[in-house]
């Protein structure tokens, strides 16, 4: 698959074009963001451009403050829960110190609320913004020995700097993670984790799992890319060893933090020793009606041609993508890649 970068240097100024090949490619980008790119011949399936144009995206935005003293830390207040931590490494922190607080963290229509008082440039443009997160600091941690109007005045002098960061107004994310509505799963999930133009490009990413809007989610999404990438492969060529090996060390995982080499007991048991299943649990290796007592193969030859067995649901999902993308793209059946 070919793929034209533009890159602008920043300090000539001048603009570098390279045409690369590569065998197969994986985009991590947001859907706001893949649909800003030239993609009229990358080969995307139609469902997948439906879901890149229609799938929504929420809104989150966060605001930090920075002041002279950790002064929640401190009488007459003394929080001590949330952002505490203790280690044996040679790290200190003093409350005496400057320290930054996160004053706010917000989903949905807040974030897009408090979103709309950030910019580009904060300390000079953000005063708004300031204003009422002072304010609503003052209203949340004011006392009877420290009323709203000391507690402002407090806060203004403890105040250094702030700053507000809205994943809708970065241009490289166009929004904070994929936000699914009614019924949209179902129907779109599916168009975004299959294989497009003809098994050389693979969305990635929180929105290609079901774990979506969780780092964990993008890493699974990754490893369920690589594996079908593989399961076709494999299916043009079943007795290459090397892709076996591939295919059994991304579905295996640790029995009990000991055996690395041994499948997993069972589908969905989650292994000892390691943050998430080698092979994610969204990943299944059946299809939906395919009864435990049949076997699998990843040849849709021996499926077609054997009793009691069926494709794999990673080979099946690989095949399928294959013969939609010959459809759509209209590409001869004579033509070899």
């Amino acid at each position: 698959m070919k793929i034209k970068t533009i890159r602008t240097d920043p300090k000539t100024k001048k603009v570098e074009t390279k045409d690369r090949k590569y065998f197969a490619i994986s985009n991590s980008t947001t859907l706001g963001a893949l649909q800003r790119m030239e993609l009229s011949d990358a080969g995307l399936s139609w469902g997948t451009k439906q879901t890149n144009r229609a799938l929504g995206y929420g809104a989150s935005a966060k605001v930090g403050m920075k002041f002279r003293t950790a002064w929640w830390q401190t009488e007459p207040f003394n929080i001590d829960k949330g952002g505490i931590s203790r280690t044996d490494l040679p790290l200190r922190w003093d409350p005496e110190k400057p320290a930054v607080l996160l004053c706010s963290y917000t989903w949905g229509q807040d974030a897009q609320r408090i979103g709309s008082l950030c910019s580009n440039n904060t300390t000079k443009d953000d005063a708004e913004l300031k204003q009422l997160i002072i304010h609503d600091l003052a209203r949340l941690h004011a006392r009877r020995e420290r009323p709203f109007e000391e507690m402002v005045t407090f806060l203004e002098e403890q105040y250094i700097d702030h700053h507000g960061y809205d994943w809708y107004r970065d241009q490289n994310m166009s929004g904070a993670s994929a936000y699914f509505g009614p019924r949209q799963f179902s129907n779109m999930w599916q168009e975004i984790i299959k294989p497009n133009a003809l098994g050389q490009l693979y969305l990635v990413g929180e929105a290609a799992s079901s774990h979506h809007a969780w780092i964990v989610g993008a890493l699974e999404s990754v490893v369920r890319a690589v594996y079908v990438m593989f399961q076709g492969l494999q299916n043009g060529n079943e007795k290459f060893e090397a892709y076996d090996i591939v295919l059994k060390l991304l579905r295996t995982g640790p029995d009990n933090g000991k055996n690395v080499s041994e499948p997993l007991k069972k589908d969905g048991d989650m292994p000892t020793g390691l943050p998430f299943h080698p092979l994610p649990e969204e990943m299944p290796t059946r299809q939906f009606y395919t009864s435990k007592d049949k076997d699998l193969t990843a040849s849709p030859e021996k499926e077609a041609n054997e009793e009691g067995v069926d494709m794999t649901y990673g080979a099946a999902l690989a095949v399928l993508s294959l013969i939609e993308s010959f459809y759509e793209l209209g590409v001869d059946k004579n033509d070899t890649y």
